[in-house]
């Protein structure tokens, strides 16, 4: 599947399937935020949510970052660090410069004619990720883990398969 395409599910659809999997009002309205960003961005905006609700457990977070950081995603800042290290990962300031950073990061690694950009939201906009990555399979071993991209297909395919 690539990273960069067209919608491959409605908003209502991950709205949805939000709603069947019990998610918590925030996350709710995080996916319309998320949704809109990834669309205007030319990135699937299916994949988008679906990494959301992989990275922060549907925004019920319970790892090193709690809502209060906006990290729609667990980006790490500049300097990076542990994964369990709260100050390795960047706060932002809205829910809406995270889910800016989380696209911006996602077409980046998909090689998004005119990328890199010059003032990124996006604190780990490194060049040498260009390209990086063209399809949600090859975000494992990449972004994460060594099934991530396959978790996030899966994921993508439920919403997709909703009736909305």
């Amino acid at each position: 599947m690539n990273i960069l395409s067209k919608p491959t599910s409605t908003l209502a659809q991950c709205l949805q399937w939000a709603i069947n999997k019990k998610a918590p009002d925030l996350f709710l309205t995080i996916v319309p935020i998320l949704y809109n960003t990834a669309h205007a961005e030319g990135v699937d905006p299916t994949l988008v949510v679906a990494q959301c609700a992989k990275e922060t457990g549907f925004c019920k977070f319970g790892g090193v970052l709690d809502a209060s950081f906006k990290n729609t995603c667990g980006l790490k800042t500049t300097k990076g660090g542990g994964c369990k290290d709260p100050n390795a990962h960047t706060r932002f300031k809205s829910w809406s410069d995270g889910a800016k950073a989380q696209v911006q990061h996602l077409a980046l690694y998909a090689g998004k004619s005119g990328y890199p950009l010059k003032n990124p939201t996006d604190p780990r906009h490194f060049p040498s990720l260009f390209g990086k990555c063209k399809t949600v399979e090859s975000l494992s071993g990449n972004w994460a883990g060594a099934t991530y991209g396959q978790d996030l297909v899966k994921m993508m395919k439920e919403i997709s398969n909703i009736k909305a």
